[in-house]
């Protein structure tokens, strides 16, 4: 928004002021100027001015002692009235926000994302303090650097595939990026978020972004996002990726947030009798494991319950799915591992997020492992991907995906 002030334009008035100048000359026509106060233009000065004043009538003017003390005179006191509000209403100012609350305008800080008075929303990141962002940050381009980058959720390393640093593992501010980076809690039992403080941050087109740790990934900058490479914080194998659950081991459910675990394969001593591990549930019910039929019939594990919301907070990623049932005391059997669930990823800019074309954001979850004479593991659901900004452009060919993984083939012989 464009802000016009008026300014105002002060008419100056200037007096003329005439100044008459009277001298008095000796025989020869030139002036004297005496400064010793005796018998010369100054006498005569003071006697054209005293004659002056009684031409004039001007009364006389006592003297003002040097040192006198002139009084303070108070100014006008105009009491500031403000205009009466409704409880809700917001207003937007320059750098912060005010809500009425009770009839008072109170200070709710700042809108990094924008304020907006018609809806009475201000601005500011999920998840995330507000005073978080950074103005003043480095930028991060990576352009020029690898097609393969890593960064670390846990340290706050970013390196390049050649192991190189690009930015050292340092928690708070890094003084040769100018970028920082913090770990922020969501609570016991979930997952942390690593965020990233930049001020323009950029994945180069044929470049692969890959996010690794425990903690989901969070990117704050202060200028704009720009992703014409890939993101990926899929899993791998049973390992989640940052912010998701890990698939469950041989014979065991998938962990995750969500109320209903995915359900692990059923054990079964009997030949060709172990079934499938479920799938892992997040945003949606994980599918079930494949029932064992060839010579019995034993049902596949649960899929697990659903338990994203689609604010997608807290930050947090997919379950794991469950692991393949068992052939007991068959030395030779072995059940497939679930798969682990996909990661969470949230983009966060002041001004913009731009993915374009051949950009995007991969969150995949991975598939179950397979067997032999055991039952397949369950797929790992899939992640989450949270953008804000005040304006967000996805070019018709960039990819947002955050599918779930397959479950694994079972009791093969």
């Amino acid at each position: 928004m464009a802000r016009i002030e008026t300014g105002r334009m002060a008419a100056m008035l200037f007096l003329p002021l005439l100044l008459v100048f009277s001298g008095c000359t000796d025989t020869t026509g030139r002036a004297i100027f005496d400064a010793s106060g005796g018998d010369g233009v100054s006498d005569a000065a003071d006697i054209f001015a005293e004659v002056a004043r009684d031409a004039l009538d001007v009364p006389d003017v006592p003297d003002v002692p040097v040192d006198a003390v002139v009084p303070d005179v108070p100014a006008e006191v105009t009491d500031v009235v403000e205009e009466p509000c409704s409880d809700g209403e917001l207003r937007c100012l320059v750098d912060t926000a005010e809500r009425c609350e009770d009839g008072v305008w109170v200070d709710i800080g700042e809108c990094p994302l924008g304020c907006d008075e018609t809806s009475a929303e201000c601005y500011v990141p999920s998840n995330l303090p507000a005073d978080l962002m950074d103005p003043t940050a480095g930028d991060v381009d990576l352009t020029g650097t690898s097609r393969d980058i890593t960064m670390d959720t846990d340290t706050g390393e970013i390196r390049d595939a050649s192991g190189g640093s690009i930015r050292g593992p340092v928690l708070g501010y890094d003084s040769v990026t100018g970028t920082s980076f913090a770990v922020i809690d969501q609570g016991e039992g979930l997952p942390g978020i690593g965020v990233f403080v930049v001020g323009d941050f950029t994945v180069p087109g044929g470049a692969t972004l890959h996010a690794e740790g425990t903690n989901a990934l969070a990117i704050l900058a202060s200028g704009s996002i720009v992703v014409n490479g890939i993101i990926s914080i899929c899993a791998s194998g049973q390992d989640p990726g940052p912010g998701g659950w890990r698939g469950g081991n041989d014979g065991e459910a998938g962990t995750g947030p969500c109320p209903r675990s995915p359900g692990e394969g059923t054990a079964s001593t009997e030949h060709h009798c172990t079934s499938g591990g479920g799938g892992g549930g997040f945003g949606g019910t994980g599918g079930s494991g494949g029932d064992a039929i060839t010579e019995c019939t034993y049902a596949g594990g649960s899929g697990g319950g659903p338990c994203g919301r689609p604010q997608i907070t807290p930050l947090i990623g997919g379950s794991g799915g469950g692991g393949g049932g068992i052939a007991v005391g068959d030395t030779s059997s072995f059940p497939g591992t679930g798969g682990g669930g996909g990661g969470a990823l949230q983009l966060v800019a002041a001004i913009q997020v731009s993915l374009g074309d051949g950009g995007g954001v991969h969150a995949a979850g991975d598939g179950g492992g397979e067997s032999n004479i055991a039952g397949g593991g369950g797929g790992g659901a899939g992640g989450a991907v949270l953008i804000e900004a005040p304006d967000v452009d996805v070019n018709g060919g960039a990819v947002i995906a955050a599918n779930a993984g397959g479950g694994g083939a079972g009791d093969c012989t």
